[in-house]
């Protein structure tokens, strides 16, 4: 079997407004799952970056929730490419961190 064809994931915990990398290779980002690490009824802001490069942020959320609600965000299509690697900066601490993924 091809290891391009395995399909990955990984999990992690992030502090707010820390840079916490993902995955440290090039691969194409299937979807990332998260719970709060506090009660929130704001909507939880994460920064996606391929290495040091901002994609955007993913805006999630909005309702009060707190870590025992996972919070899922799939991408479309074929996912993401990243050419460096998986960065998050989340505005808010999170727990739980899983990301699926393909070399």
């Amino acid at each position: 079997m091809d290891p391009t064809d395995v399909v990955s994931s990984y999990t992690a915990t992030a502090a707010a407004s820390s840079t916490t990398t993902l995955v440290s290779d090039p691969c194409t980002l299937k979807s990332i799952r998260y719970s709060s690490s506090t009660v929130t009824t704001s909507p939880i802001v994460i920064n996606l970056l391929d290495g040091s490069t901002s994609l955007g942020n993913l805006l999630i959320g909005g309702y009060a929730y707190e870590d025992t609600v996972a919070i899922s965000c799939g991408f479309p299509g074929l996912g993401i490419r990243f050419t460096d690697s998986v960065v998050i900066n989340p505005d808010s601490a999170i727990n739980d961190i899983t990301c699926v993924y393909q070399f």
